[in-house]
């Protein structure tokens, strides 16, 4: 989530002017009504405070425009007494007019908008606040947009440079969509991996519990559909490029961890051996078992799913200590997960724009700048779409979708820009596997896991 640095409180509108130099108190001075605006401070402060008070309060609020207007009343529907600026944006789609210039900073003072009457230093005076709520109506609820249904494509425009005609020439691309609903699969691969560690065919590395290349090998060719790229070897992009990144394992390489999380399995020598739970998981429901390997999963501290992004380097460094509790971070994306709609399809891109609006607040790395990122060095910018996005995605990809309780929609990771909002200089770089996500759906069974919902009843029941 962006992190900025959260202003302190101010109890009186005439705190915070008093606090104002002569020159920003002319500047709101000339945006109230007309009237002789005096010279010096305490007057100015004065003529202010009168002009903001009552019906003169609610004559100012009425003069500035829709996003301007909805920029106070988030705060003064909010615990909180400062303007977010990445929350309200992602929210509205843009930034109210802060000042009446060419700049748009609200951290300018020397030329205002009406909005400087309001603000200062980001932060409605508490006073003030208590007048606004008696007649600012709530501002509108943050909303996840979804789909029906998809198209089989993802229609995107292309922007390429031509060294020969020194142009940019825009070209549209369909770039086909891979789906997969999990919640029958889901089931019966569990019971099928369960078989194979019964057969002795599962082993495990002692000292990070990581499935060996062998061990991914063989569930691969047990599995109902295989692994999410699968079939990918041969593909080429529909853009016209090779492409170059080397995926690995999600689903194979899940299960294996989901079933240590769950105690379904245990360690013996090398290899993965059924407990007494992991037998009876063979014969009985497998959404049972499922649902025990969700819960599971949510609290254990066996695998931070940031280890699986292999770009970001320096976790096992220094730069653990500073890393966050995954039990905290998973708990703000499952509650986030809740507000989603049941059935519909979200895109992946809406889906981080509505936790930021929603204020779904976590953080990966308490001092990022710890962290590095291959190819570009030290993290000193912990964007979220550099961590927590790269963290929700694995989350989502590798965990959630595999336990059935959404399905998916992708392409391949080097196509990941086409999904992502902008990052800077980042945002056409391939950081995980994970990064073709472009659609989830959160299904029957997930709901159910997700406490949306009383009971289960598959639409296909899942095979023993």
């Amino acid at each position: 989530m962006p992190y900025y640095n959260q202003p302190g409180k101010i109890s009186t509108l005439l705190e915070a002017l008093n606090h104002q130099t002569v020159d920003q108190l002319k500047a709101l001075a000339q945006l109230l009504p007309s009237g002789k605006i005096p010279t010096r401070k305490a007057e100015l402060v004065s003529y202010v405070m009168e002009r903001m008070q009552g019906k003169s309060l609610k004559l100012l609020w009425q003069e500035c425009d829709r996003l301007q207007q909805a920029t106070i009343a988030e705060v003064v529907h909010s615990s909180n007494d400062y303007y977010q600026p990445q929350r309200f944006v992602s929210k509205y789609g843009a930034e109210a007019t802060w000042t009446s210039g060419n700049r748009s900073s609200y951290y300018s003072h020397s030329n205002p908008s009406i909005l400087g009457l309001f603000f200062y230093s980001s932060t409605l005076p508490q006073d003030l606040k208590a007048q606004l709520k008696t007649f600012v109506p709530p501002p509108e609820p943050t909303r996840i947009e979804s789909l029906e249904t998809l198209s089989p494509t993802l229609t995107r425009t292309l922007v390429e440079y031509n060294y020969r005609d020194r142009k940019q020439h825009s070209t549209q691309v369909e770039f086909p969509l891979s789906i997969r609903e999990t919640e029958a699969v889901a089931g019966r691969d569990l019971q099928t991996v369960l078989r194979l560690v019964d057969l002795g065919k599962v082993s495990i590395s002692d000292k990070t519990f990581f499935p060996p290349s062998a061990t991914l090998t063989a569930i691969s060719e047990v599995l109902e559909e295989g692994d999410y790229y699968s079939d990918w070897a041969a593909k080429r992009s529909p853009a016209g490029w090779d492409y170059s990144y080397d995926i690995g394992a999600i689903k194979l390489f899940a299960w294996v961890m989901l079933l240590q999380a769950g105690k379904l399995v245990e360690l013996s020598g090398k290899r993965l051996v059924l407990t007494k739970t992991g037998q009876k998981a063979i014969n009985n429901p497998p959404e049972k078992a499922l649902q025990t390997l969700w819960k599971q999963w949510l609290k254990t501290t066996s695998l931070d799913e940031l280890r699986r992004i292999d770009s970001i380097k320096g976790q096992t460094g220094k730069a653990k200590r500073s890393l966050t509790a995954v039990a905290g971070r998973r708990s703000v994306i499952v509650n986030a997960l809740k507000d989603c709609p049941i059935q519909q399809w979200v895109a992946l891109s809406d889906f981080l724009r509505y936790m930021i609006a929603a204020g779904y607040d976590f953080e990966v790395s308490r001092n990022s700048e710890m962290l590095s990122l291959e190819g570009y060095g030290s993290l000193y910018d912990g964007s979220w779409l550099l961590l927590e996005a790269r963290y929700l995605l694995c989350f989502l990809f590798e965990y959630v979708s595999t336990l059935g309780l959404i399905d998916v929609a992708y392409l391949h990771p080097d196509e990941g820009f086409l999904i992502l909002p902008s990052s800077d200089y980042y945002s056409d770089t391939t950081l995980s596997r994970y990064d073709g996500l472009a659609y989830f759906r959160l299904n029957a069974f997930g709901a159910y896991c997700l406490g949306l919902s009383d009971r289960y009843d598959p639409a296909v029941p899942m095979q023993k």
